[in-house]
């Protein structure tokens, strides 16, 4: 998951701006490290860069209120030499590779299709996505902490504010609620649950220490158990194989029984474990078709241009999702039903 990645970055970068507007704490190697996380991220998608948008935002307010101008190109000089560490090398090779054109238009006009989508992105699916993630008890948590620590007015924990609501409007931009969209919020609790949990909070508020030990019963010594039982349950297997009698371990067993490890096959639908289990390249560079084949209809149309010219030895359909197009380059073809298990259909060329 790409928000696996960006989530050390962006925990850095939290980790500066606190430190930064808390002790007034900053270095050159600091600057270059948080330009770096940005680089980094906007490298893996552009949508989890709200932490930089909006304290980039905080510090230029602060230099200006309290006339601390001198201290701007400083900051933007090291913060772009991080960012430029990364991004470069990157821009040269795909312009040395001649794919620099490919990277502007599947990185901005297909994300942007992507955000404009009129099936998925709608109003409605955004307005679900966002009240999914923010009504989830860890975010709403942070959310109310943080909103009663803007008391003090202080610029930090408005942009502080600002940074959360910033991100869930951006992980809401396409409007779908995959949980790992929400990963990169992780890094935005982490000071609010500091705050909640601190000494002076509790002393103050006692009724925060019911709800902590509420909290801590209900939510997080659960997931702490479910995990050593699970650790505990995988080392007294006895036979720690990596093999898979479900439905997808049933179909890539008869994919590597069928064809040799060089032989390229494909997937319909959005399934790309199988290809990893069964250690079999896609015949296309569209290992998956949906839902990206939705929001761009030129995807389609190359994806078939490209089946047309390798035919794989085997086709599996993982989802009835427009179902009747590959089912008509199939029987065009003359592929045949050779297996069927659980929701999977395997269609093959030349075994029966």
């Amino acid at each position: 998951m790409t928000e696996e990645y960006a989530l050390p970055f962006i925990m850095s970068a939290v980790y500066i701006f606190a430190d930064y507007f808390m002790n007034d704490r900053i270095t050159r190697m600091r600057l270059v490290i948080c330009g770096l996380g940005f680089g980094a991220v906007c490298m893996l998608r552009v949508n989890m860069i709200a932490v930089w948008i909006v304290f980039c935002c905080a510090v230029l307010l602060r230099s200006f209120r309290e006339k601390r101008l001198e201290e701007i190109p400083r900051f933007l000089l090291y913060f772009l030499m991080g960012a430029g560490i990364i991004v470069l090398p990157i821009c040269f090779w795909l312009i040395f590779n001649n794919a620099f054109v490919d990277f502007i238009k599947d990185y901005f006009v297909f994300n942007i299709m992507y955000t404009k989508d009129a099936f998925r992105a709608t109003a409605l699916n955004k307005y679900n996505s966002f009240s999914g993630f923010a009504n989830n008890i860890y975010v709403l948590t942070s959310i109310v902490v943080i909103c009663r620590a803007c008391r003090d007015r202080s610029l930090f924990h408005i942009a502080y504010l600002g940074y959360e609501i910033a991100g869930l409007l951006m992980i809401c931009m396409s409007g779908q609620g995959y949980a790992h969209y929400g990963m990169v919020l992780v890094p935005a609790l982490v000071y609010p649950f500091s705050l909640l949990l601190s000494k002076e909070t509790i002393r103050e508020e006692t009724w925060i220490l019911a709800f902590v030990l509420y909290f801590s019963v209900s939510r997080v010594i659960p997931v702490w158990i479910g995990g050593i039982d699970k650790t505990a349950e995988y080392l007294l297997m006895e036979n720690r194989t990596r093999e898979r009698t479900d439905a997808v371990g049933q179909v890539c067993t008869y994919i590597t029984t069928n064809t040799d490890i060089d032989e390229k096959i494909i997937v319909w639908g959005n399934w790309n474990i199988i290809y990893v289990e069964s250690e079999r390249l896609p015949a296309s560079k569209y290992s998956y078709q949906l839902p990206i084949g939705n929001v761009d209809e030129t995807i389609m149309t190359e994806f078939f241009g490209e089946l047309s010219e390798t035919l794989p030895r085997i086709v599996v359909i993982s989802q009835d999702e427009r179902i009747e197009e590959i089912l008509g380059f199939l029987n065009e073809h003359q592929y045949a039903c050779t297996f069927e298990v659980d929701g999977f259909a395997v269609y093959s060329r030349g075994l029966y």
